[in-house]
C-alpha cells in the first residue's frame, strides 16, 4: 500500500481498494460512458448536482430525499459508498460520484462557487445533521432569481 490511501478490504477479500483507483476509474471517459444507473440521466436532467466551491472542491448530490457531500474522485456521504467502498473496499464508485464526474464533463450542473464560507458551511453541517440542506435550497432559490 505504498503511497495510497486506504479506503477498505475489511471484508471484501481480496485486494484493497485505494483513493488512486477510484480517482482513476472517475477520471475515465471509457469508465463514464459505460456506466449505466437507472437513475443518472434523470439527475443530470435534472441538474441535481451543485458545485459549492471550488479551492476546496466540494460539490452536493440533491437527492429526493437526502443531499449527499461530494469530494470528486474521492468521497460521497452516501450509504453505499460508506458501506461498499470505504467499509468492503468494493472497487465501484456509487452513482452519486459518477454523475458528479459526468456534470463536470459536460457543465450540466448548478454552481454556488460565490456563496461565503459561513454560508457553505452552514450547508455542510444541515447535510450532516439533517440529511437534507434548506439552506442550500434557499440559496439556489437567490441565485436563480433574475
Amino acid at each position: 500500500m505504498t503511497g495510497a490511501l486506504w479506503l477498505g478490504g475489511m471484508r471484501g477479500g481480496g485486494e484493497s481498494y485505494t483513493a488512486s483507483m477510484l480517482s482513476s476509474q472517475l477520471s475515465s471517459p471509457q469508465y463514464l460512458e459505460s456506466y449505466a444507473h437507472p437513475k443518472l440521466a434523470s439527475a443530470l436532467a435534472e441538474r441535481r448536482l451543485v458545485r459549492l466551491s471550488a479551492d476546496p472542491e466540494l460539490w452536493v448530490f440533491m437527492g429526493r430525499s437526502r443531499d449527499y457531500l461530494i469530494i470528486p474522485r474521492t468521497y460521497c456521504s452516501c450509504r453505499d459508498f460508506l458501506v461498499n467502498v470505504v467499509g468492503r473496499g468494493r472497487p465501484r464508485p456509487c452513482y452519486h460520484l459518477v454523475a458528479q464526474a459526468k456534470a463536470n464533463e459536460t457543465g450540466i450542473y448548478r454552481d454556488l462557487v460565490g456563496l461565503d464560507w459561513r454560508s457553505v458551511w452552514v450547508i455542510v453541517l444541515e447535510i450532516l445533521d439533517r440529511g437534507v440542506s434548506r439552506a442550500l435550497r434557499r440559496a439556489l432559490g437567490a441565485a436563480e432569481q433574475p
